[in-house]
């Protein structure tokens, strides 16, 4: 079985609880379209368990591709030597949720933080896969400046991991988009923590962090889950 989740951001606990309730075994693959870092008490720990699992692979989100920027430069500098503007990078990232993600950081030996960098650079910014003869696109955030006749490979970082997808609009007839980034509280009538699934879209993130719920979603049979 084929699962997608997202925006795990330091949940430990419930990506434990996830694991546990889609019954993942070695024969399944479990994508997780990015930020599993900042805001929550355990991003690292998700990594760590993430690198111990052949069968998950992970997408980069915005959090991730802004840690990894830190990351770098704390491994070349103290944070007393930091530039003026890259100093506006590291409070503007502690301000985002960072705290907890560097607080675990600083923990790490040397060398399991550069395993942990080497791993997160491994990650793709999107994939193409079909499943059940249906043709999904998994992203974190979406397609930014949108254009059907523009291959994926040319979308930029900025356009695949920070800029909102608008859901109201079908962005491919044959295919389906999977994203996360938006909290779906935001989409759904009454703020409900469920996965959004219009104009052949699924959003993914419900917010868990933000006391919404934990989704994923299984692309053989389009079956929910909820933590």
């Amino acid at each position: 079985m084929i699962y997608v989740t997202s925006d795990l951001h330091g949940c430990y606990d419930e990506f434990e609880s996830l694991l546990k309730a889609i019954d993942l075994t070695e024969n399944d693959q479990l994508y997780i379209l990015g930020d599993v870092l900042d805001r929550g008490p355990r991003p690292l720990d998700i990594l760590f368990k993430m690198m111990s699992y052949p069968n998950m692979v992970g997408l980069l989100g915005n959090h991730e591709y802004t840690a990894m920027t830190m990351f770098e430069l704390l491994a070349n500098k103290k944070i007393m030597a930091f530039s003026h503007a890259e100093m506006e990078i590291f409070e503007l990232w502690l301000d985002d949720g960072g705290r907890s993600t560097l607080a675990q950081w600083l923990d790490l030996t040397e060398e399991k933080q550069i395993a942990l960098l080497t791993y997160l650079k491994s990650w793709p910014t999107y994939r193409e896969i079909e499943v059940n003869h249906r043709q999904f696109i998994l992203v974190h955030a979406g397609l930014g400046h949108f254009d059907p006749q523009r291959p994926l490979s040319s979308y930029s970082i900025p356009e695949l991991l920070f800029e909102r997808t608008d859901y109201q609009r079908v962005y491919f007839p044959t295919r389906f988009l999977v994203t996360g980034h938006t909290p779906t509280q935001t989409l759904n009538p009454n703020f409900k923590p469920v996965i959004f699934k219009e104009n052949r879209h699924f959003a993914i993130d419900c917010g868990v962090v933000f006391g919404g719920r934990l989704a994923c979603l299984c692309l053989d049979d389009l079956h929910e889950y909820y933590i």
